[in-house]
């Protein structure tokens, strides 16, 4: 969890510090894909990279490496679909710059660029059998004009000096525009579209598009704004937005943008396969595996929404069984510093146990370190303000730091949340004592007697109130 870097944030770096190190568990998985290919077992292959490239989102070397074992592999188990499908994400992610940095098998190496070849082939056979060049051509003059240069001239001088009446070209004047004339014709158009009909949101996502493709990031933004200047209420805008955000790398704003699209867009899964994703890369799994759980509540085939979901599962097993072994050298190491370094490791590693935080304060109080262990149960109970315990622990925590204010405040609010908790009442007795309020401390004892009449020396502190209350 992100607030985690927060909580943490008292105790020496060392202990902060997060390894961007690959996790050992995505390396072997990648280790035993190319195992499995080099012994032609690709279905086992497959099995071990679709899981493996989840370790690999911040290290695009290794990244695309496992996209070109798994283009190959389905290439090899005659399933072009998703063997296209790496492809095209290997270009989506612009990925080919790292591969002449790559030392890749020489036949793995030599069928990926054999699959790179014929997959362009087909892109170029498809759009020269649509029709879409052939139909923008203006056809061939059956008769040559009679301002034609003779057949005699030279090329050269025919290149050299221009005709008043040459021919009609061969291809459109569209064809003959360059790609960046194009492009700006394009967006003018689609801003003349926007003045004529501001309602219609298709030209405005269209332009968001255009000015993204050039990663005019600002210019994109700007179109959806505009968008949603009109219509707020657009969750594909939002959508839209937050993924610019994300390219932008402005995660908070990213964030809110998709959140807002999942409001607005209750029955699509989008938005909460964006969060999810967005949340993977934060490295904030329980609230990745919350976004993706909505989403396939919502499709079950939705993207590799499943894929992730097993990842996230096989990353929890590590995070557990890694925060037992650091809770148990917590428990055993004599060592406070030490101690609490492990304690913080635990935490790290399974953020989700809350437990952890009770064990790192009693480690502060057994060292006396009342405001380390106030600040940590103060954050917590920002995130968990139903939890009794954490009322409770920061309410006995005050009183040993002897700020019996904040002692009576806090544990106030806790018996609001459950009046039937002994341990608060007496521990507001005591902070009223140290206020020197007794007849109200002596009416918190009371009601600890009436339920536990032997509970601690309750009794006792109830006669002392008393007693200056004679005085």
């Amino acid at each position: 969890m992100l607030f985690l870097l927060v909580a943490l944030a008292f105790v020496p770096s060392a202990w902060t510090q997060v390894s961007e190190q690959v996790d050992p568990f995505y390396k072997k998985l990648y280790e035993d894909g190319k195992y499995l290919y080099q012994n032609g077992d690709y279905a086992g292959a497959v099995s071990n990279f679709e899981i493996a490239f989840f370790g690999f989102v911040d290290a695009p070397p290794r990244l695309l490496e496992c996209y070109i074992y798994l283009e190959v592999c389905f290439a090899q188990l005659k399933n072009a679909e998703k063997a296209k499908y790496y492809n095209d994400e290997i270009k989506r992610l612009r990925l080919q710059n790292y591969l002449k940095n790559l030392k890749l098998p020489e036949d793995l190496e030599v069928k990926y660029i054999e699959l790179n070849a014929a997959f362009a082939r087909l892109e170029a056979k498809a759009v020269g059998g649509s029709g879409v060049v052939a139909s923008k051509a203006e056809p061939k003059p059956k008769t040559k004009p009679e301002s034609q240069p003779p057949a005699t001239s030279s090329k050269k001088e025919a290149d050299s000096k221009p005709q008043p009446a040459a021919p009609p070209p061969l291809t459109s004047k569209k064809e003959a525009v360059s790609p960046s004339d194009a492009l700006a014709a394009e967006i003018k158009q689609l801003k003349d579209s926007i003045k004529k009909d501001k309602g219609n949101p298709d030209p405005y996502f269209r332009l968001s598009a255009r000015y993204f493709d050039q990663k005019k990031f600002k210019d994109a933004r700007a179109a959806l704004e505009s968008l949603l200047g009109i219509n707020p209420k657009n969750g594909l805008a939002h959508l839209e937005l937050g993924k610019i955000y994300v390219a932008e790398q402005k995660t908070r704003e990213a964030l809110a943008a998709f959140e807002k699209a999942a409001a607005l867009l209750p029955d699509n899964p989008a938005p909460h396969y964006a969060l999810g994703k967005l949340h993977f890369d934060l490295k904030d799994y329980d609230k990745a595996k919350q976004s993706f759980s909505l989403a396939q509540r919502i499709d079950g085939k939705y993207m590799d929404v499943a894929r992730y979901l097993v990842s996230l599962a096989d990353i929890e097993s590590l995070r557990i069984a890694d925060s037992r072994v650091f809770l148990q050298k917590a428990r055993s190491e004599l060592d406070a510093y030490k101690k609490i370094g492990f304690y913080i490791d635990a935490l790290k590693a399974d953020p989700s146990n809350v437990d952890i935080y009770f064990e790192i304060k009693d480690a502060y109080l057994d060292e006396k370190q009342y405001k380390e262990a106030a600040k940590l149960l103060e954050l917590l109970l920002t995130y968990y303000p139903g939890d009794v315990r954490i009322y409770r622990g920061l309410g006995d925590v005050y009183n040993r730091d002897k700020a019996f204010g904040k002692a009576v405040t806090i544990l106030g609010r806790g018996i609001k949340v459950d009046g039937k908790d002994v341990e608060m009442h007496y521990l507001l007795g005591k902070a009223c004592m140290g206020l020197k309020r007794y007849s109200e401390a002596a009416a918190e004892f009371d009601i600890v007697l009436a339920s536990s009449p032997f509970y601690k020396d309750t009794r006792d502190l109830r006669k002392s109130c008393l007693d200056k209350t004679k005085k």
